[in-house]
């Protein structure tokens, strides 16, 4: 229980580490890219379900914080083709970072089960 868990909180984090970089690095550095990055970093570590939820928060994320009118989760029909494209990238790159984590995840875990 606790080795899902913290998968969760560590999609969570990089998405939170996500949006503080983007908007610490907003006019030189497009927010969607940032995003991405830390969806990619999600799957990777975490595996596909939460970098899936990592995905839904940064779209959510991406919403409040860089989508006029800023600091309000609006998901105006205007903006949801932007956020849907947004998810449906993130969510395909999720599933391919996860797929090629998985094999450094499964050698980690057999080899920690052996160590014990």
């Amino acid at each position: 229980m606790t080795g899902a868990f913290s998968r969760y909180a560590g999609a969570l984090l990089a998405v939170a580490i996500g949006i503080g970089l983007a908007l610490w690095l907003d006019p030189v550095v497009v927010a969607t890219v940032i995003l991405l990055m830390a969806v990619l970093a999600s799957a990777w570590f975490s595996g596909l379900c939460p970098a899936l939820l990592a995905s839904v928060v940064a779209t959510l994320g991406l919403d409040f914080f860089f989508t006029p009118p800023f600091y309000t989760l609006t998901l105006k029909v205007s903006h949801l083709s932007h956020l849907a494209m947004f998810a449906v990238i993130a969510a395909v790159f999720a599933r391919g970072s996860a797929r090629r984590g998985y094999p450094a995840r499964s050698l980690r875990q057999a080899r920690d089960r052996l160590g014990a």
